[in-house]
């Protein structure tokens, strides 16, 4: 077993058990609100040595987010293909087809997300 990485000589059941007990204990992500609180022996191992057993029964609330609603009107189909002309008349659209495999990628998707902002 490789001491600077002991969770590799575990499997995978255990190095997830593992991980998902730290992330309780430290209450990473959440995890106490998704999870539970952590196991009573998981918090008496980890405690500090001469320190007080502190009770994390309560669960922590999770906070509420607002959903975004937004009415999206239909356009025609002429309004749809006007915006499509006008997308791939663009320079930038123009542009695309010169760059490597990548970046040219990149470039569609930024292209597609500015292009979808502007109907929206």
């Amino acid at each position: 077993m490789n001491r600077e990485v002991p969770l590799t000589g575990l499997s995978l059941i255990w190095r997830s058990a593992t991980l998902f007990a730290l992330a309780q204990l430290f209450d990473i992500g959440s995890a106490r609100s998704d999870l539970g609180p952590p196991a009573e022996w998981l918090t008496f191992g980890y405690r500090r040595p001469g320190g007080k057993v502190v009770s994390i029964q309560r669960l922590p609330t999770r906070v509420e987010t607002k959903t975004r609603n937004r009415e999206l009107s239909p356009r025609s189909d002429q309004d749809y293909l006007r915006l499509a002309s006008k997308a791939l008349k663009h320079q930038r659209c123009a542009n695309i087809a010169s760059l490597e495999t990548r970046e040219g990628s990149k470039a569609l998707s930024r292209l597609a997300r500015d292009l979808l902002r502007s109907i929206l």
